[in-house]
């Protein structure tokens, strides 16, 4: 057993080691890569999850694996294996089980048309340009059923890529929890905007806020969350994300409007949650599945409980708007806590996601995941996808998109693949106010923390409770035993029902 175990996981670490150069590769492309690199760039990442998948298919791998576990369910053999050793071996299954459905061809292709894709919107949405793009989403959108079909893991196509970003998760399930958020969403939208309380202004001046000034905010602050720079870098895309190369190597980015400070801000302490989350992992044994997140969902609950629940609380803005203040003192000086909260909590339907406010925010998802799962079982095609997106976005917000770089063209994840990703973010809301629910009943002075700017100590209860346990159990079961309670998205409609009633709802 141990023998075995010991060279598993020397096959493993190759494998990671692999995609880290993998993660390298794509940081640059989003960040630094002269635009002319692009296609071999796209050949090198190609060449990198050959690679990769050839170990997992390779022989040796399979002997190895075949030793240790049962290769139909995943259940180690050795019945005195511990319960680590056995949740390993699962998930190193897992993942043979995934390469092994899929021909090296396959993957390869994926990953050069992955890149080129990605790079081809990074110009084609500037220009509004959806003609263009519509065919390599089509070729993309084809490769990915290819991928579905071979993997086989639900009864939709979509449920197989839907496994992949939270695993144990089902269409249905989140056909279920989307019809629960969007039955309670819409009618306290309606509320809110209906509210003798509701302005429509924003207490903000418009710029210029300098962007020098704005970048050392966003350092700051993620300082004082807790963010080791020394094991990071921030800087600046199309595209705010975060890529975890290592626990000692974690790259986030964000995007800068010299008019309004609150994208770049936000969008920093977003991806600041997910880099806390990727620092906050273990890198020895390096390549161990253990080691992960348990899943996207639950790596979305780390930034949106940074963005949402804390970065536009009150105690967080008595210690942070005094900062604010002497960083913009002629645009800023004058402004007070109340005005400031109005001004980080407007609630106003927009067209672009990653600017949403937190009440419609998720509406935005749920359109996305309605539109991808019909695109990948079928039901509805690339050319009429303009069209349903701009009619969703009626129903859902009330607001048509005036043109495809606003509406269809906005989100980079269909880009690079990542159909089954958007869920990530509705259940991210859901599993952050379950986790900051408990975290305030571990640390009932947690607001006074808050207040004082001591904001690690957030940081310090998520890296006990949920960052150290990586993926030994999967998203939504980790919340479940840390919460005690089946996850449901009833603790966060009632997090936002209260928290925006006393702000605008008198009745």
């Amino acid at each position: 057993m141990q023998a075995g175990l010991q060279a598993l996981m020397e096959m493993l670490a190759e494998i990671r080691l692999l995609d880290s150069v993998t993660a390298v590769l794509q940081w640059d492309q989003e960040t630094g890569m002269p635009p002319a690199a692009g296609g071999l760039r796209a050949r090198q990442l190609a060449w990198l999850s050959r690679r990769s998948h050839d170990i997992y298919t390779s022989h040796a791998f399979f002997n190895l694996l075949e030793k240790l576990v049962d290769m139909e369910s995943g259940s180690a053999h050795d019945d005195a294996a511990s319960a680590e050793q056995r949740r390993l071996l699962y998930l190193a299954w897992r993942r043979w089980k995934r390469h092994n459905a899929l021909g090296a061809e396959l993957v390869s292709r994926i990953a050069e048309h992955e890149s080129r894709t990605q790079q081809a919107w990074t110009h084609l949405r500037p220009r509004n340009d959806y003609s263009t793009f519509a065919p390599l989403l089509r070729e993309m959108l084809d490769l990915k059923r290819r991928e579905a079909e071979a993997i086989s893991l639900g009864p939709t196509l979509y449920d197989s890529l839907l496994d992949a970003f939270e695993p144990g998760m089902t269409a249905s399930q989140l056909e279920r929890i989307f019809a629960t958020l969007a039955a309670r969403l819409v009618p306290l939208i309606a509320r809110i905007l209906g509210s003798s309380r509701y302005r429509d202004d924003d207490p903000f001046l418009p710029g210029p806020y300098a962007e020098n000034t704005q970048e050392a905010l966003c350092r700051e602050v993620l300082v004082a969350m807790g963010l080791d720079m020394q094991a990071s870098r921030l800087a600046r895309s199309a595209h705010p994300f975060t890529i975890g190369i290592n626990p000692r190597d974690v790259r986030l980015t964000t995007r800068f409007n010299p008019g309004d400070f609150r994208p770049a801000f936000f969008a920093a302490v977003h991806e600041g949650g997910h880099a806390l989350y990727e620092q906050g992992l273990k890198l020895e044994p390096y390549g161990s599945p253990l080691e992960e997140a348990a899943s996207m969902g639950l790596h979305e609950s780390q930034s949106r409980v940074w963005e949402n629940q804390v970065a536009r609380g009150r105690p967080f803005w008595n210690w942070f708007l005094p900062r604010l203040r002497r960083a913009f003192p002629q645009r800023l000086d004058g402004i007070d806590l109340d005005t400031a909260l109005r001004g980080v909590n407007r609630v106003q339907p927009g067209l672009i996601r990653v600017e949403a406010d937190e009440v419609t925010y998720t509406l935005h998802i749920i359109m996305r995941f309605e539109l991808e799962r019909d695109l990948v079982n079928g039901r509805l095609d690339v050319d009429e996808l303009p069209e349903a997106w701009n009619a969703r976005s009626e129903f859902y917000l009330k607001l048509r998109p005036p043109d495809d770089r606003d509406g269809v063209m906005q989100d980079v994840h269909w880009a690079f693949g990542g159909f089954g990703y958007f869920p990530s973010y509705a259940l991210g809301n859901i599993y952050a106010a379950a986790l900051l629910d408990r975290a305030r009943r571990d640390l009932p002075d947690l607001d006074n923390s808050l207040a004082e700017g001591r904001l690690t100590v957030l940081t310090q209860w998520l890296r006990r409770h949920v960052h150290s346990r990586g993926s030994r159990l999967f998203g939504a079961d980790l919340v479940a035993d840390l919460t005690g309670a089946v996850v449901s998205a009833e603790p966060y409609l009632d997090y936002l029902e209260t928290k925006y009633s006393q702000i605008y709802v008198t009745s």
